[in-house]
């Protein structure tokens, strides 16, 4: 008679001591994120104060450079403007003279196709010159390009190809003249910070082998005043984005300089550059600094992902336009992580670089450190994956070989100044010299050191008459000048082993 009465009893009791249990609970899952939240953001707080007070700047408006006056910007001529006038629309962006950009963006040496198998044109590189019979193959018959005389040598028949974007060439060349600064205006304010749009760096890699290439047909076919300008051009194209404190920025410079670096080559290997080119050539290369450049651009790379780490932190609903697409576990996840666990990330970030991508440059000394990035991520490695740097892991192993890239290039630069002065020499005495110290002061101010061993640059003149130059490069071993290249179909330079040598091929 009386077990239901105890029934409903113990019913309700165990009712109350299950909503008690699960405000607990509740009440834990709060604490917890209250205290990941202040730890973390106490430890990035703690970090952010300790670096700012060593000159650290964080702020992403610390890095962006200055406006220039539209008269006076080489990005804003009628020609490249059309790279970044465009607004932002629910398909992406919406350009506001598609004609205008679509001329800029066919400004290329491979539109369409020649007949038969010819491959686009490449512009050679690592101690080979540029191949004008493929090239000339692949612009035979091909529709996109002028065409020359059937009987037309390989040199005319690129010039003539290539003359099609003539008058393009010449507006940046007077623009060039007249709007000494450069500042295309990239929307650095766009959240996230790492979706900015940067179309410029593909029209502006575009023009650069237009003129490079056509350096190479002008000097095969004997037009060395017209070379010499397209060169300019070229190196002008390669320095538009000096400043931009983004790394593809900094690495499309690289290659630019290194496609110009070709056309210095080819002139030097057909003896076409007269004494006053050579001069303007060492003064205009004595004036690139790609280690300081590297820190710079280093800094901005760090305060971007820094602003695209707390943008999620902020909007942690839209973390899927960080991740993979298919990974939507992963995305699901990052909507309930504390705000602490986002700062653990940028602490990790920033830490790795002050560590590590950044001392691996030593720009007062003019040095380079191969193996504080190897350091770098074997700690990286040690960690295991957890919150506290599922962000820096996915983003820090990607700037590892920044420094490399940067120091192959700076050495190209370097060379090429030697390989300048020595040229001037073999000029005066008709032969190069026993050793490099004879260039200076008169040829050169001061041999350029090697950025591994802070040793001048070493030298070897041939027993033929030729030489070579080279740094001991990323092993930091002096292998006599060989150049170890890789396995494969398409065997190239290793750029971690056996030295990083210049040559200048015989035509």
């Amino acid at each position: 008679m009386n077990s239901a009465p105890n029934s409903t009893y113990i019913s309700g009791s165990a009712s109350r001591w299950l909503i008690a249990g699960l405000a607990a609970i509740v009440m834990l899952i709060v604490l917890f994120y209250i205290e990941e939240d202040v730890r973390g953001k106490i430890a990035w707080n703690k970090f952010k104060r300790a670096a700012e007070a060593n000159g650290e700047k964080f702020n992403l408006a610390d890095v962006i450079p200055p406006p220039v006056p539209d008269e006076e910007n080489f990005a804003m001529t009628p020609l490249l403007s059309a790279a970044l006038d465009y607004e932002p629309s629910s398909g992406g962006v919406h350009r506001r003279d598609a004609n205008a950009y679509q001329h800029l963006s066919n400004i290329r040496i491979n539109l369409g196709r020649a007949s038969g198998n010819a491959r686009a044109p490449e512009m050679g590189g690592e101690n080979t010159l540029v191949d004008l019979k493929a090239a000339a193959d692949f612009y035979r018959g091909n529709a996109s390009y002028p065409q020359s005389a059937s009987s037309a040598d390989a040199g005319e028949v690129v010039l003539t190809a290539l003359n099609k974007f003539a008058p393009d060439l010449e507006e940046l060349r007077e623009a060039s003249a007249h709007r000494p600064y450069s500042r295309f205006p990239i929307d650095y304010g766009h959240e996230p910070s790492f979706a900015i749009l940067l179309p410029h760096l593909a029209e502006l890699k575009g023009i650069g082998l237009v003129c490079d290439l056509r350096v190479v047909a002008e000097l095969e076919t004997h037009r060395t005043a017209d070379a010499f300008a397209d060169l300019q051009l070229g190196f002008r194209m390669a320095d538009s984005v000096h400043g931009e404190p983004i790394l593809i920025d900094h690495l499309v410079r690289l290659a630019l300089l290194n496609a110009a670096l070709q056309g210095v080559r080819e002139g030097l290997a057909r003896q076409a550059w007269t004494d006053a080119n050579l001069v303007d050539f060492e003064k205009y290369l004595a004036s690139i600094d790609l280690l300081v450049d590297y820190k710079q651009t280093m800094r901005g790379e760090r305060n971007l992902n820094l602003a695209g780490i707390d943008f999620l932190r902020r909007h942690s609903s839209k973390s899927g336009s960080f991740m993979s697409a298919s990974d939507k576990s992963t995305d699901h996840a990052l909507t309930l992580m504390p705000s602490g666990w986002y700062y653990r990330n940028m602490v990790l970030i920033a830490d790795c670089y002050q560590i590590y991508l950044l001392p691996s440059v030593n720009e007062s000394n003019r040095t380079v450190s191969p193996k504080l990035g190897d350091v770098m991520l074997r700690e990286l490695g040690k960690r295991p994956t957890g919150p506290y740097n599922i962000f820096a892991k996915m983003l820090i192993p990607a700037y590892n070989k920044a420094s490399q890239r940067s120091a192959r290039t700076q050495t190209l630069v370097d060379e090429a100044r030697i390989a300048c002065a020595l040229e001037r020499y073999r000029m005066e005495h008709n032969d190069f010299p026993d050793a490099l110290t004879a260039l200076v002061p008169q040829f050169i101010p001061k041999i350029p050191n090697d950025l591994f061993d802070g040793q001048p640059l070493r030298y070897q003149k041939n027993p033929d008459g030729t030489y070579i130059l080279y740094s001991i490069g990323w092993n930091q071993r002096d292998d006599g000048g060989i150049t170890v290249r890789t396995s494969g179909s398409t065997p190239h330079m290793d750029p971690n082993n056996g030295d990083w040598v210049w040559t200048c091929p015989a035509k």
